[in-house]
């Protein structure tokens, strides 16, 4: 797609190639570096689900394959602008995912994408924060699991699929490999399970 040529080449997203993050996830990762690796992870996870009519669904103009590749590439795109590092050098963006979903279509100005499409992607970015967090927390609380998914489903409703394969591709697209294997492999097990049950 030319569109992510564009993304790339953008003023404002260049910006990320100087936004190291350190934290649970990331071992000073640049920003710019995490988002094309989410982006590649994401291609990657969708076409190993070749078969999948759902994701050749077309949403507007683009189908939801292409819309979580665009979506992966900008999920991070308001770091630069709240990106905190803190005395013990770990990094925050707090509620990157919420200025995100409001600045995003400035990278897709020009483009054929539909008010639909760009709903998609918008909702894409605004809950990814929100998966990683209950997909954690389900994984976290067997106990409560049941509870937990069923909230997010009824609040990501009709995303879920997406905001699980979103979750995938940035813990895939980060450090986290590196820093916890195990824990890594357990998430990516535990998001296939969803999605064949969603």
């Amino acid at each position: 797609m030319k569109i992510i040529k564009s993304i790339m080449k953008n003023k404002e997203f260049l910006k990320l190639k100087k936004i190291r993050e350190n934290n649970s996830r990331h071992l000073n990762q640049y920003v710019f570096d995490h988002s094309i690796a989410v982006m590649k992870a994401m291609q990657k996870s969708l076409s190993s689900f070749k078969n999948q009519k759902w994701l050749k669904q077309k949403i507007g103009k683009y189908s939801r394959g292409d819309l979580l590749i665009i979506s992966s590439l900008l999920h991070d795109n308001a770091k630069s602008r709240i990106f905190r590092e803190y005395k013990d050098k770990t990094t925050r963006s707090p509620s990157h995912e919420l200025l995100g979903a409001y600045l995003f279509d400035k990278y897709l100005k020009g483009s054929d994408f539909s008010k639909k499409d760009l709903d998609f992607i918008k909702h894409i970015i605004y809950y990814h924060g929100f998966a990683f967090d209950a997909i954690r927390e389900a994984i976290l609380h067997p106990k409560n699991r049941k509870m937990i998914l069923k909230k997010f489903y009824q609040i990501t409703k009709p995303y879920s699929k997406e905001l699980v394969l979103m979750m995938m591709a940035d813990s895939t697209g980060s450090d986290f490999k590196r820093m916890n294997p195990a824990g890594f492999k357990e998430e990516i097990e535990f998001c296939r399970r969803l999605i064949k049950n969603i």
